[in-house]
């Protein structure tokens, strides 16, 4: 279903609740983490390996680029980007929005598959401290995010909530709301090791707004239930919905690893450089792991303190909100992925009728292309 691909992992930013330890970048060329040079042209050749690879194993309409470091680093990023564009329905690029310029702009708007997400807090030096205060940066950042949007490319933005940001939040969506139109904005709260510090205590009473004048930002926002769910989850810690995630999408670290979920679940099904792209990409298919995606009960633990912007996807899956309103964002809006979730969700509540093998669903006229695996029934 998507391709959570997050092979390059050097960045131009230090955000203080990231989730890995990005190489620093020290010039054009090298990048240096502990000392140790790391030539950015090899990691470009390995993400390129590893998404022609891919390509050979699996049918999968959305192609998520980075979400470790700053995919815009990479020396001539576009020609990729227009190599890859005829595979997928819909790239998303992750970005910090400060690589970008008129003129890269202009180019990208050339692939009319392309979605860009801007990794953004607020539109105040306060509201954004967790990733950069500096407001000469914020101005690039919008100034982008304005030139995008004239240039008719879609914009997404994920805003990481903390106890910095939440209680600005709304006032940061009427900015959106007054600056720029025919964008989504998608919060989802701070995770991991960095929660005890930089959780909002009182999730509800600082988002509760956002339910209020759910009309009024509706344009800006996904499907209320989104919202619903989310601040249920920030109140409670602790998740209660069934997760998906890591059975529907295929997800490498920058390390290689090929992981049970590139969202939380961190253990890896094979390593990509170690093994090799063809026997990496067969143990994916054939992992017993992803079993427990399927069943009712949240299986793994890490699970159950996770919730990403990838919850519309879950609410779509288990009947909360429609294929109309999961279509509204921007990624899964492409005539393929529609008709992809559609199979998805028809295969996750066909009744098991017994047995417990793994088995792959290539669907008619895809032979040899995995699309997604399912239990025996």
């Amino acid at each position: 279903m998507l391709f959570d691909n997050c092979t390059f992992g050097t960045c131009n930013m230090k955000c203080r609740y990231c989730r890995s330890l990005p190489d620093p970048i020290a010039d054009a060329t090298v990048a240096s983490s502990d000392g140790i040079s790391i030539d950015i042209e090899e990691q470009r050749k390995r993400l390129q390996e590893s998404i022609h690879y891919s390509q050979a194993y699996f049918d999968i309409p959305i192609l998520k680029l980075s979400g470790y470091g700053e995919f815009f680093l990479l020396p001539q990023p576009i020609p990729l980007l227009k190599e890859w564009s005829n595979h997928y329905d819909r790239i998303q690029v992750i970005t910090n929005g400060t690589k970008l310029n008129q003129r890269r702009i202009r180019q990208l708007s050339d692939i009319p598959n392309l979605i860009v997400c801007i990794s953004l807090d607020g539109h105040t030096p306060e509201s954004n401290c967790c990733r950069t205060a500096d407001p000469r940066i914020l101005h690039t950042i919008f100034q982008n995010i304005e030139y995008l949007r004239s240039s008719g490319i879609p914009v997404e933005i994920n805003s990481v909530l903390t106890k910095f940001n939440s209680p600005l939040f709304p006032d940061f969506l009427s900015f959106l709301r007054k600056h720029f139109d025919g964008l989504i904005c998608s919060p989802f709260p701070v995770r991991g090791k960095h929660l005890a510090h930089l959780r909002e205590p009182e999730p509800g009473k600082r988002l509760q707004p956002l339910l209020e004048s759910y009309p009024e930002f509706s344009p800006l926002l996904p499907p209320k239930p989104y919202l619903q769910r989310l601040i249920s989850f920030m109140e409670s810690g602790l998740r209660v919905h069934k997760c998906y995630v890591g059975y529907t999408a295929l997800g490498i670290d920058p390390a290689g690893d090929i992981l049970v979920c590139a969202c939380n679940v961190k253990w890896p099904i094979a390593n990509l450089w170690r093994e090799g792209l063809e026997r990496a990409f067969q143990k994916r298919i054939l992992s017993p792991n992803f079993h427990k995606f399927y069943f009712p009960e949240i299986s793994f633990s890490g699970c159950r303190t996770c919730f990403t912007h990838y919850e519309v996807l879950n609410l779509f899956l288990d009947g909360t909100i429609s294929l109309e309103e999961i279509g509204r964002l921007p990624m899964f809006g492409g005539p393929k992925t529609q008709i992809r979730l559609q199979e998805l969700k028809t295969q996750l509540n066909a009744p098991l009728r017994g047995g417990k093998g793994l088995i792959d669903f290539q669907g008619p006229g895809r032979p040899g292309k995995h699309r997604f695996f399912t239990l025996a029934r």
